[in-house]
């Protein structure tokens, strides 16, 4: 069933527990549990089970009745934008932020500058556009440069593996759009690669536009009122997402998952199986495979990689990706995996000290009677197998009290709401995440006129953007050399500005000493009222312009 375009399936671990039934069935012939010993679906009141910033918001509300399948929560959505349907709890914070982010997106694309960048792009131009997508041959003739990693990339593309379905096309790659819709996507705290439709088709408008018509991310928002709180909220909002999304190619990201499973033993044609499987996207695929590779000589890590490349729905895949991090966490946390052991169609774990760990990301858990029999079959399979010092099951939501007492009655030591524990650990991903960035308190966009090559303290105007105003303001003494331009725009972010009244003064060289969300830094610079201005590189029309401070410094003053 489609909502907006957002894809459902309510009873889909019923489908992944199928094979984990055919272990029942080969364990016993006789049925379990008379029929009336099941516990039905159930129910639930979302305000009973959800945090008040989840059941409603600005811009969305969740319905009361909530409908669990015995293993995930599926919650219906409604918003400005039409309902969504959110099949776990942890994509119902996904869809939250999704529809927080549209709205962003919805005020950048009622402002004069937006609309201002599709006229300088041109009809004509953007009609190009639409024609390489549609009509590459035919458009793309003799266009090519470039050596090293673009040659690489594009033999990937050609003859690598199978492109996901959340993929743009090939040439969408190839002109630069993807990269500009993955900076986007970043900046708004969503995931480039999202199922959701009416995201995507958002999410493509604004990056046409940033990518015909040159738009910056920091002149669209500082296009939108009160640009620096929308800052504020975005910055806040997702520490999971990082900058290896932001900045790598999803054909670079397959090279490095490939090379990493194959270090890890994983046989070729199991891995190719997996990285071939469109149902995942470049983004679930990169954190599943990341989390196995946290867990550094954890035997038969190939038995994971196996039941994930057999997954044939895109809740399924989802479902693999959140196993295989509560596992790295387990490992991380709680005590060190030996290596893992299959039960049907599932994997499950052994630690060094025989103990056997089952994790699974469900978000309430019933006795039904396909609940009943994997369990029991599962208990009987692993006596078999290891005879365990002890037995464990972790689950990030809860479950049932029955559900409770027949699990431990076998023997099963039960952990509900184990996401805290078990998946803290994904929230940082050491070897991609920047560091924690520094809120601002104001936004500068700046515009120099009359420049000429090797020209020092040049004169120029901007305007500042503070709790919701705009203040103008000139500027002089900024050295801007290596290039000779009619015109220079930039962009920059204000620190610890409390009072208008402090922004205007004479500033000097300084270092910012904190990450800077939106760009490298160009330069820093402070007043003597502690107003730190971080200008960003890379933001000015002119790439190729440098910039620095003159000799007594820059002097900012606000228009009267």
């Amino acid at each position: 069933m489609d909502l907006n375009g957002v894809r459902m399936s309510p009873k889909f671990l019923s489908r992944l527990l199928s094979g984990a039934l055919a272990l029942s069935i080969s364990c016993t012939a006789a049925p379990l549990f008379a029929q009336s010993n099941y516990e039905p679906a159930t129910i639930l009141s979302a305000s009973r089970i959800l945090p008040p910033e989840f059941l409603a918001g600005p811009n969305h509300r969740v319905e009361e009745r909530v409908y669990n399948d015995g293993y995930l929560n599926r919650y219906t959505i409604q918003s400005k934008f039409g309902g969504f349907v959110a099949v776990s709890t942890p994509m119902l914070r996904k869809r939250i932020e999704e529809i927080n982010a549209m709205v962003r997106m919805e005020q950048i694309q009622g402002t004069k500058e937006f609309t201002a960048s599709l006229k300088e792009a041109g009809t004509d131009t953007l009609v190009g556009f639409k024609n390489l997508v549609t009509k590459p041959v035919d458009t793309v003739k003799g266009a090519a440069s470039g050596l090293g990693v673009a040659f690489r990339r594009a033999g990937d593309a050609i003859a690598g593996t199978k492109r996901s379905d959340a993929e743009d096309s090939k040439i969408k790659d190839l002109i630069g759009f993807s990269k500009t819709k993955r900076e986007y996507a970043y900046q708004l705290g969503v995931d480039a690669y999202s199922e959701n439709e009416k995201l995507q088709d958002r999410l493509n408008e604004i990056a046409w536009a940033g990518y015909a018509g040159g738009i910056t991310w920091a002149g669209a928002m500082m296009a939108v009122p009160g640009g620096a709180g929308l800052a504020i909220s975005i910055s806040g909002t997702h520490k999971l997402l990082n900058d290896v999304f932001r900045t790598t190619p999803p054909v670079d990201l397959r090279r490095t998952n490939g090379e990493k499973l194959q270090a890890m033993g994983v046989h070729a044609e199991v891995a190719d199986a997996f990285l071939n499987n469109s149902v995942y996207s470049p983004r679930y695929q990169t954190l599943l495979v990341n989390a196995l590779d946290e867990m550094k000589g954890v035997g038969n890590r190939a038995t994971f990689v196996r039941f994930a490349a057999a997954s044939a729905d895109k809740d399924i895949a989802f479902f693999r990706e959140r196993q295989a991090e509560m596992y790295a966490g387990y490992h991380k946390a709680v005590a060190p995996i030996e290596t893992f052991i299959a039960l049907g169609e599932f994997a499950a774990a052994r630690t060094t000290k025989n103990e056997v760990v089952f994790n699974i990301p469900m978000d309430h858990l019933v006795w039904t009677e396909d609940m009943a029999r994997l369990v029991t079959a599962a208990d009987k399979r692993v006596t078999q197998l290891t005879r365990p010092a002890n037995k464990q099951l972790w689950i990030t939501g809860t479950m049932s009290a029955r559900a409770r007492k027949e699990i431990e009655s076998r023997g099963w030591r039960v952990n509900e709401r184990a996401e805290a524990r078990l998946l803290s650990w994904s929230e940082s991903y050491p070897d991609y995440q920047k560091p924690e960035e520094r809120i601002p308190t104001g936004l500068i966009a700046l515009n120099f006129k009359s420049v000429g090559i090797g020209i020092g303290g040049s004169s120029g105007e901007g305007t500042l953007s503070f709790q919701g105003k705009d203040y103008p303001f000139t500027i002089s003494g900024l050295n801007l050399a290596d290039i000779g331009a009619s015109s220079f725009q930039g962009a920059g972010k204000v620190y610890d500005l409390k009072n208008i009244s402090d922004f205007s003064g004479n500033y000097a060289a300084t270092q910012a000493g904190f990450a800077v969300r939106g760009g490298q830094s160009e330069l820093s610079m402070r007043n003597g009222r502690g107003v730190t201005i971080v200008v960003l590189a890379n933001e000015g029309k002119e790439a190729g312009t440098r910039m620095s401070l003159g000799p007594a410094g820059v002097t900012l003053s606000l228009k009267k």
